[in-house]
């Protein structure tokens, strides 16, 4: 448990620093109670536990912090039914809880299902692979991270340096204090930018400043 503002509790420091750590294209595995998560982490993912705790509730967590990919055809992955239980009609309301939580985020894709050992060996090439306690069948849930957009680095990194306070990092230097108002009239001015690419070149002149 993390007592940290804007941080959701369930997110465990382990779990913490392997968000921190992923990048662009990483998958982390989110497992059910009978994943074979000790095996599979054998093979080079990083091991965490997330005992007790559903793979819903943790999905809903970890999307506040974790930009999913966009140039994929689906970021999320679970394993499809085996034929024996396509034929008994086994239905996997967990599916439903994974897409609308998904959707929640952002992210309005169709789950991919790929088959059951398919799904094992790409958890084999995954970053991490949380244990959850998640009994729903089929409850695995693999997810891309995504990247994240330029502009935010850049302008959460002005804004910081140019309204520094005792509660926040503290300011890079500039080379002046003109430097730093010029630095602030940019962030008003880029604020005003609805283009993309016109607000990311007001940035970069921005942060040339210092």
């Amino acid at each position: 448990m993390v007592m940290l503002k804007g941080v959701p509790r369930l997110l465990s420091p382990d779990l913490l620093f392997a968000l921190a750590k992923m990048g662009h294209g990483d998958d982390i595995v989110l497992a059910d109670a009978n994943f074979p998560t000790s095996s599979v982490c054998q093979c080079g993912p990083v091991e965490i536990r997330a005992d007790g705790v559903g793979v819903p509730q943790l999905l809903e967590a970890i999307l506040k912090l974790l930009p999913l990919d966009t140039y994929v055809d689906s970021p999320a992955t679970v394993m499809d039914l085996v034929e024996g239980d396509k034929a008994k009609g086994l239905t996997t309301p967990v599916w439903t809880e994974f897409q609308m939580l998904l959707s929640q985020a952002g992210c309005n894709k169709a789950l991919e299902k790929i088959e059951r050992f398919d799904f094992y060996e790409r958890a084999k090439k995954a970053f991490v692979v949380v244990a959850t306690g998640e009994t729903a069948l089929y409850g695995n849930l693999i997810l891309k991270k995504g990247a994240k957009p330029v502009g935010d680095f850049l302008e959460s990194l002005i804004f910081g340096c140019c309204h520094p306070g005792p509660a926040q990092r503290p300011a890079l230097p500039f080379k002046s204090q003109s430097s730093r108002k010029k630095a602030h009239r940019s962030l008003i001015i880029i604020s005003s930018h609805s283009n993309s690419s016109r607000k990311l070149t007001a940035l970069q002149k921005a942060v040339a400043v210092y």
